[in-house]
């Protein structure tokens, strides 16, 4: 991959999608560094249209630091699916989510890549808290400031685990 590729914002607020370019090649130092600018500046990369394998995603994401292996396996992916038997999470909306809001570990950075989606797919959304932190007006920024939050979702349908 060269560091030719061109890009655009998705929103005012976060996000830019990235063409010209196939994630199954390797990355220049220029296009290395541009990746990795683009991620400070937007928060969320979109590329299109690629055809990867785990394995590719996993060197491609090398690019902006460790990959983790979440259950210490070798196993750098995982996989949230409704048609996988090994698939996390099953065929629902999650009214919220947050990858590792939980833990004392916060990694660098997720990735998705969207393989068989089959029907409507529900939508993923994304939010740049960092934006919204920034845009609170001071007073209310002063009366969170030391707080901490607790994440609850709600894993059951009619009180039983799906």
């Amino acid at each position: 991959m060269s560091s030719t590729f061109h890009c655009h914002a998705l929103t005012p607020n976060a996000g830019v999608e990235i063409t010209d370019v196939d994630l199954r090649q390797p990355a220049d130092d220029a296009g290395k560094a541009e990746l990795r600018n683009l991620l400070d500046r937007h928060q969320l990369l979109l590329f299109r249209n690629q055809d990867i394998t785990p394995e590719d995603q996993a060197r491609f994401l090398v690019i902006f630091g460790h990959v983790c292996d979440e259950n210490a396996d070798g196993v750098k992916h995982s996989y949230v699916s409704n048609v996988r038997p090994d698939g996390l999470l099953g065929n629902r909306a999650l009214p919220f989510h947050s990858d590792f809001s939980f833990t004392p570990f916060q990694p660098q950075l997720l990735s998705l890549y969207g393989t068989d989606i089959q029907g409507e797919p529900e939508p993923t959304l994304y939010v740049n808290c960092t934006r919204a932190q920034e845009r609170l007006p001071a007073d209310i920024r002063l009366k969170l400031e030391g707080k901490t939050a607790i994440h609850v979702n709600d894993y059951t349908i009619n009180g039983e685990v799906d």
